[in-house]
């Protein structure tokens, strides 16, 4: 129990330092980047309008994704909880009921689990060898065990490592990045007096908003993004002759944008398209396994970012 003492009071407070601080840092970079007006509304849309997604289902998605990996932390955490192994009860027992009381949970959550899994898996390995009587057998047990994991773990890896398919993601950042580069380098283009050094203005779907941090803060490239369904999108038509402007055109978008072509008044959108000319198509690199077999399994929500058309007033 806390005595009334100063020396406890003292511990207890920078017990709190890092508790109190280290979730802060997020909110606080927020208000620093002037952004926490969307942070905050983004906090409570998580946690309010998303549909249930329950901790089990996520268990299942790890399995598919690394059976090996899956089976032998749950075993090794069943065992160290048989052992009463308090550690590693304290580091999964308590995120668990946490997990399971939020009801949203991805796969992603359950990162936090693999430190203790690894350490649990351990422990059984090496339990398991003090098992053999024969001592020649037990010396060498758990490092062939590991061996053997290891190996297999690298083989996977390097399977799934030289599909490179993500690589029209990346090709679209470079050259997004380099557009960028050029639209505020050069005065005019042609008949269009676009400013020099004016802020690009980039409209695409919510996932191009993951180009921001990189282009911002490490290439100096700044720019107002606006997402394909922001009412803001009128004010941009009007500033269109004026203001380089960017277009990240998915598969979806260009869907909805073909669509919109027989109305009598086109969306924003639409007109926005047709105020901008193609400066790059990126054709997305076709997947050539089947993703319900492992290791292909591993990406099952890795589904590519499609084929994607840059377009610019420039």
């Amino acid at each position: 129990m806390l005595s009334n003492t100063n020396r406890n009071f003292k511990s207890l407070a920078l017990w709190f330092i890092p508790v109190i601080l280290i979730p802060a840092i997020w909110p606080m970079f927020a208000v620093l980047a002037d952004q926490f007006g969307n942070w905050f509304g983004a906090i409570i849309r998580q946690a309010t309008e998303r549909q249930n997604k329950p901790l089990i289902d996520s268990f299942y998605t790890f399995f598919q994704i690394d059976p090996i990996l899956f089976v032998l932390g749950m075993a090794g955490i069943v065992y160290t909880l048989l052992k009463k192994d308090y550690f590693i009860l304290f580091l999964t027992i308590p995120y668990l009921i946490f997990l399971q009381l939020v009801e949203f949970v991805s796969v992603y959550h359950l990162i936090l689990l693999l430190p203790a899994m690894c350490i649990a898996s351990s422990r059984m390995i090496y339990a398991l060898s003090n098992k053999i009587k024969s001592m020649k057998v037990a010396g060498v047990f758990p490092f062939a065990v590991v061996s053997i994991i290891a190996i297999f773990a690298l083989w996977i890896d390097f399977a799934l490592i030289t599909l490179d398919f993500n690589s029209s993601y990346f090709q679209l950042y470079s050259m997004f990045v380099q557009l960028l580069h050029e639209t505020t380098s050069t005065s005019n283009n042609g008949d269009n007096n676009i400013a020099k050094d004016v802020q690009p203005t980039v409209v695409g779907r919510f996932w191009t908003k993951s180009f921001l941090w990189a282009t911002q803060y490490i290439f100096d490239e700044e720019y107002k993004f606006v997402r394909d369904d922001s009412e803001r999108l009128y004010k941009i038509l009007t500033e269109s002759s004026s203001r380089p402007l960017i277009l990240i055109v998915d598969n979806k978008m260009k869907r909805n944008i073909m669509s919109d072509g027989s109305d009598e008044k086109p969306t924003n959108i639409r007109t926005l398209y047709d105020l901008t000319h193609t400066i790059k198509l990126i054709e997305e690199k076709r997947f050539p396994y089947d993703r319900n077999k492992y290791p292909y399994s591993a990406l099952y929500d890795n589904r590519g970012i499609g084929n994607i058309e840059i377009r610019s007033n420039y």
